[in-house]
């Protein structure tokens, strides 16, 4: 026999956002990627991103992270606005990282100078 627990989703009052887009937009050339997009993620949720390709899923990552800049508008983490801010800051201060599905800057290089680029030391015989 099972036992069935009752549960709820608890919700708070104060909520605590930890990204927000305001009125952000981004074009490449002359075409429009995101036009005056507005989201908040407070904390403890989970947000999806469905939609076809070319709509922007990857580019509001790319946002986030500061791969690529917004032609305006305000990127706010943690309550701190960080459309300005390189990539370098968001990582350390933020805690804001990126791992693409494909790609990366190594994929054509052999380990070894993967390795000295990334300062490990090989052992050598």
């Amino acid at each position: 026999m099972a036992i069935i627990k009752k549960f709820r989703i608890k919700s708070f009052k104060n909520q605590n956002t930890i990204i927000e887009f305001k009125d952000v937009s981004l074009s490449y050339g002359n075409r429009l990627i995101l036009d005056n997009i507005n989201f908040k993620i407070n904390e403890g949720q989970i947000f999806g991103m469905l939609g076809p390709n070319g709509v922007g899923k990857s580019t509001i990552f790319n946002l986030i992270t500061g791969l690529v800049s917004p032609r305006n508008g305000k990127i706010i983490i943690s309550g701190e606005e960080v459309s300005k801010y390189p990539i370098y800051l968001r990582t350390k201060k933020f805690k804001i990282g990126y791992v693409p599905q494909y790609g990366g800057y190594f994929n054509a290089m052999c380990p070894f100078p993967v390795c000295a680029v990334l300062g490990w030391r090989l052992p050598t015989n």
